[in-house]
């Protein structure tokens, strides 16, 4: 299958949910960073609870990578 052909049924989504946990978070985002699959192939959605912590930053840090 070309990438012309892939359709939104053939992506992958990694649901991360997390609430207040930005020290963890950036380790999960980090390796999810530097695996090896086609970026075309995934997406990752980060779910953030209502931290208070700098979890949304960090989420929206690295959204611009």
């Amino acid at each position: 299958m070309t990438q012309q052909e892939k359709t939104r049924d053939d992506v992958l989504s990694v649901v991360i949910c997390t609430h207040n946990r930005a020290d963890l978070l950036a380790g999960v985002l980090d390796t999810l960073c530097a695996q090896t699959a086609d970026r075309a192939d995934y997406e990752v959605i980060v779910v953030d609870n209502g931290s208070t912590d700098r979890t949304r930053q960090l989420a929206q840090l690295y959204a611009l990578r």
